[in-house]
């Protein structure tokens, strides 16, 4: 014999199960749209992260070239020159070296220094002694680069000497020139 269930308890039982389906459905959305929110704070704390990155990366790179910089200064001197202020370019981080070099005249030799682009030395001496003052910043710089390898290699560098505000030389290509 088989029993038969009455038709309201069909009914209830049926809505019981719709309710749940509704109850569970719900859930999950509501599960889903929590997730999609939360994935999506998580890629915008990446994207935050990543600028964080990029700025301690560039702010890590200052303090290199900061480092350099007073490394050469005031130390890195010739018989006649000394380097007064070097002063490298933003592009350095964009793999373009470039330099401004600010020299003085040692005491010793102060009177050889008669204004603007003029020395009382030959020209070839006075190239001379600027070649040996690039050299001298070159060894500082590739002593810096061994540990720095993401900055650019020195002779693909431009700088320019100047001395009391006067552009007095500059190298491109590697080539030193004198200004007139």
């Amino acid at each position: 014999m088989e029993y038969a269930y009455p038709k309201k308890t069909i009914i209830a039982i049926v809505c019981v199960l719709v309710l749940l389906t509704l109850v569970f459905g719900a859930a999950t959305l509501a599960l889903f749209r929590h997730t999609s929110k939360q994935a999506d704070i998580i890629e915008y704390q990446n994207r935050k992260l990543n600028k964080l990155e990029q700025s301690n990366d560039l702010l890590t790179k200052v303090t290199w070239i900061n480092v350099l910089q007073h490394e050469i200064e005031r130390y890195v001197k010739t018989r006649h020159f000394i380097v007064e202020k070097i002063t490298f370019g933003g592009d350095t981080f964009s793999g373009k070296l470039s330099a401004m070099i600010d020299i003085a005249m040692l005491p010793d030799s102060a009177d050889i220094y008669q204004g603007e682009t003029r020395f009382a030395m030959s020209r070839v001496e006075e190239t001379t002694e600027l070649q040996v003052l690039l050299e001298r910043i070159a060894a500082v710089y590739d002593a810096f680069k061994v540990n720095n390898p993401q900055f650019p290699e020195w002779a693909t560098g431009e700088f320019t000497f100047r001395i009391g505000g006067y552009t007095i030389g500059g190298v491109s290509r590697g080539q030193l020139a004198l200004a007139e």
